[in-house]
């Protein structure tokens, strides 16, 4: 290396951290979450993919759970499905915990 050669300087701004939070969602959207479940056919009964295909649909856990339990208590529901399927998807390896 000498003086005259040239050094290209980056300098990076985080604009997303990707991490486990405090809900286990590891940064994912339960939206997300759902959405790869679909993709990957993560075992699950008949009940829990249309909870998830609704979830995908409706865009919200909130819109989803009004129109499957026509009650935002539902939400309840819905997490722990998407809970359900997140681990399923660590175990496969589509996402991987850092």
């Amino acid at each position: 290396m000498s003086n005259d050669d040239w050094v290209t300087i980056l300098t990076l701004e985080v604009t997303r951290a990707i991490g486990r939070r405090d809900d286990g969602s590891i940064g994912l959207s339960p939206v997300d979450i759902a959405r790869l479940a679909l993709r990957y056919n993560v075992p699950m009964s008949d009940e829990e993919r249309r909870i998830l295909q609704e979830l995908v649909n409706e865009g919200s856990v909130r819109k989803a759970a009004i129109k499957l339990f026509n009650s935002f208590k539902g939400r309840v529901v819905i997490r722990r499905v998407v809970r359900r399927a997140l681990k399923h998807l660590m175990r496969m390896g589509v996402i991987t915990d850092y």
